[in-house]
C-alpha cells in the first residue's frame, strides 16, 4: 500500500522482500546500484600514501576479462589512517561506458604515481648490491668492468638508472657473481633476438 522509490535511478540488484509482505521501517527492501559510476577501494599502506593525490590515472585488471585493463581516476583519499590496519582508503572512480564492469568483482588497480620519460633501463637481474652500494658489469671490447650505479624507480623486472651508465652500454645480466674485475667475456645474445 505504498511506493518505494529510490534516490537515484539505477537497476535492481537484489530484491529482499516479497509481495504482500509485511515490513519494519527501515528495513531493507531492494539492492539497487548505478552501473554507470562504479567505484573501486583499495587500502593503501600509509608509508605510501605521499605517492598518491587526486585526479592520478588508474588501470583496473579482472579475472573476468583477462588481457583487459579498464581506465579510472583516484578520487578520494581517505584523511585518517586506519589505526588496525595501518592503512589509508583510496577510492578510484572508473570511466563510464565500461560496460564489461560489474559492482563486486575482484580487481587489481595500478596507479600511476610518476612517468619518467626517456628513462634507461636495465634488467634487476643485472644489478649487484652489497653494503647498499649498486653496481653493474659493463662489458666494453669483450672485458667486463665493475661500475657504481644509482637506481631509481623499479617496475616489472627493470630497474631506472639514474646515474652511472649511458645508453647503449653492454651490462652482464647472468653470471656476475663470479666475475671480476678485468675479466674476458663472451657475448652471448638473448634467445628470440
Amino acid at each position: 500500500r505504498t511506493v518505494i522509490r529510490a534516490p537515484f535511478a539505477g537497476v535492481v540488484a537484489a530484491r529482499f522482500i516479497k509481495s504482500g509482505n509485511t515490513i519494519q521501517t527501515g528495513a531493507q527492501a531492494f539492492r539497487v546500484v548505478r552501473l554507470d559510476q562504479l567505484e573501486a577501494n583499495l587500502h593503501v599502506p600509509e608509508r605510501q600514501i605521499y605517492k598518491l593525490a587526486a585526479g592520478q590515472p588508474a588501470q583496473l585488471t579482472v579475472d573476468a576479462w583477462p588481457g583487459q585493463s579498464f581506465a579510472g581516476e583516484v578520487a578520494r583519499i581517505s584523511p585518517v589512517v586506519d589505526a588496525d590496519t595501518g592503512t589509508v582508503k583510496v577510492t578510484v572512480r572508473l570511466a563510464p561506458a565500461q560496460e564489461q564492469l560489474r559492482p563486486g568483482m575482484f580487481g587489481r588497480l595500478r596507479i600511476v604515481f610518476e612517468q619518467r620519460e626517456a628513462a634507461l633501463l636495465i634488467p634487476k637481474d643485472a644489478v649487484l648490491v652489497e653494503d647498499a652500494a649498486e653496481s653493474v658489469y659493463v662489458i666494453t671490447d669483450g672485458v667486463a668492468a665493475r661500475r657504481s650505479i644509482r637506481t631509481g624507480f623499479g617496475n616489472d623486472g627493470l630497474y631506472e638508472v639514474t646515474d652511472g651508465l649511458v645508453a647503449g652500454e653492454s651490462v652482464v645480466t647472468t653470471g656476475q657473481a663470479s666475475l671480476k674485475d678485468g675479466a674476458r667475456v663472451e657475448v652471448i645474445p638473448a634467445t628470440g633476438s
